[in-house]
């Protein structure tokens, strides 16, 4: 009977023992899953209203395509060089590809956050966001160390629309990349949080605002687009779409605004073209590249301040170009055909109840960076064009020198102009009165070209250039 006791007690006390074991871990496991849906919520909120290195309206599938492009015609660049330190240079650093796809995965698994909140989502958003940083402070280093080295005792400087373009200004904007970089990785540890990190994490309390401008775009005048068409449509399967008006520009930030661009839609793919001034460079057999178009009967060339050869901070205009049009399919902004910035943003300023929709144009406003992917098939197609044909066709400098300083457009792809992608203010071009001055002598205006040689030939002598530079 003592034994039979005995047994009952200590059954009952193992009972008690396990008991004791199971309650903690138990709790233990609570907590963590609590924690885990916790930093779930925190993270899927950030994916929606302020995403680290976010570009809303890109899409992901159609930027990896892009890129592939963008890596071929960087290796065919990298074939023309003509000396092995020139080809380690280009194929190296020209252009961040390793950035770009990994930004590419991010905004992919951003996306599928928000589609499908969970945790398993969450942690694959937050390693994706470290994939990228981890390879935009890598290239952005590359690009800066060579592009240091080919501009070195280089004095060449040249003026745009956007402003002054000299050797310290783009070792300065170069520079800004690192220190945007480190900040936003700062941005992922704040507000990407996991179940670990979740005492320092600080939720996005609200969307980047979107403030309402003062400034009136209303003013666009008809005979912009009746002048200009001509240029952009004659001769290739290419119709007018949208019209948009921009407060403040980088392209054109010499000119007052507001500013007034054309999408234009092609059999494949889209341009934006420029309308508020059409000026043209005058042919005049300086140079070997002027030699060439002047032999082939071109006397006129149009100036394009869009091009991201000319504007290396292109993206910073198309972004918003893009979010208007996104804007324009979603809001009642305008019966008319000329869809104004300012008239978007006061429709947002007002409008109640957060959509999909309306959290993807706030970011698009936001970012500029919608249809990233556009400029990136733009360069892979133009510099691949440039490959093939530069000893054929329009004489292109490809050395270094001109890749990195003219042809990178690194303040785009590296999102300097991104609030979502760092918080310091990246150098910009700077204003220079005689420069400007001297720089609009050197363009001819619309009226003066058409009585230099008549419209048709300017039109025709345009249409010939866009052949040659890329059919």
């Amino acid at each position: 009977m003592n034994i039979l006791n005995d047994k009952r007690l200590l059954t009952v006390c193992g009972a008690i023992c396990v008991i004791g074991l199971v309650l903690p871990i138990a709790s233990y496991v609570e907590s963590v899953i609590a924690q885990a849906r916790i930093s779930t919520r925190i993270t899927e909120r950030t994916a929606r209203i302020a995403p680290p290195l976010g570009i809303a309206g890109t899409d992901p599938l159609s930027l990896r395509a892009s890129i592939k492009r963008l890596a071929h015609a960087r290796l065919s660049l990298t074939l023309e060089q003509n000396t092995p330190i020139n080809a380690w240079r280009v194929y190296s650093s020209l252009y961040p590809i390793s950035f770009l796809s990994a930004l590419g995965h991010a905004e992919e698994a951003r996306l599928a956050l928000i589609e499908n909140p969970s945790y398993r989502m969450a942690r694959q958003y937050r390693q994706a966001l470290t994939r990228a940083i981890y390879f935009g402070e890598r290239d952005g280093a590359r690009y800066r160390a060579v592009l240091a080295d080919v501009l070195r005792d280089q004095k060449r400087r040249h003026y745009s629309f956007a402003g002054l373009i000299t050797q310290d200004s783009l070792i300065a904007m170069s520079e800004s990349i690192a220190v945007r970089m480190k900040e936003t990785r700062a941005q992922i540890a704040r507000s990407v949080c996991s179940h670990n990190n979740l005492s320092t994490c600080t939720p996005v309390r609200k969307a980047h605002e979107i403030k309402h401008s003062a400034t009136n775009t209303d003013s666009f005048d008809t005979k912009m687009l009746e002048r200009a068409l001509p240029f952009f449509t004659k001769g290739r399967n290419l119709s007018p779409d949208t019209i948009v008006g921009l407060i403040d520009s980088a392209c054109v930030r010499e000119l007052p605004g507001p500013h007034y661009l054309l999408h234009t839609k092609l059999e494949h793919g889209e341009r934006i073209h420029y309308l508020n001034e059409l000026r043209f460079l005058k042919i005049r057999n300086a140079a070997p590249a002027q030699e060439f178009l002047s032999a082939r009967g071109v006397s006129y060339a149009l100036y394009r301040p869009m091009n991201f050869y000319v504007c290396n901070e292109s993206q910073y205009d198309l972004g918003m170009a893009y979010a208007l049009k996104y804007a324009a399919e979603r809001l009642p902004v305008s019966p008319h055909s000329v869809i104004e910035e300012e008239r978007v943003r006061t429709i947002l300023a007002s409008t109640n109840g957060i959509t999909r929709d309306i959290e993807e144009l706030t970011l698009m406003l936001a970012q500029r960076s919608a249809h990233l992917d556009g400029l990136v098939e733009r360069i892979a197609q133009q510099m691949d064009h440039v490959a093939r044909t530069y000893d054929t066709t329009i004489p292109v400098d490809i050395s270094p020198y001109e890749l990195f300083s003219r042809y990178a457009a690194f303040p785009s792809l590296f999102l300097l102009h991104n609030v979502h992608a760092g918080e310091s203010e990246y150098p910009k071009p700077a204003h220079d009165a005689d420069a400007l001055r001297s720089f609009l002598k050197e363009l001819v205006p619309y009226e003066k070209a058409v009585r230099d040689i008549g419209l048709e030939k300017l039109i025709e002598s345009n249409q010939t250039l866009r052949e040659l530079d890329n059919p």
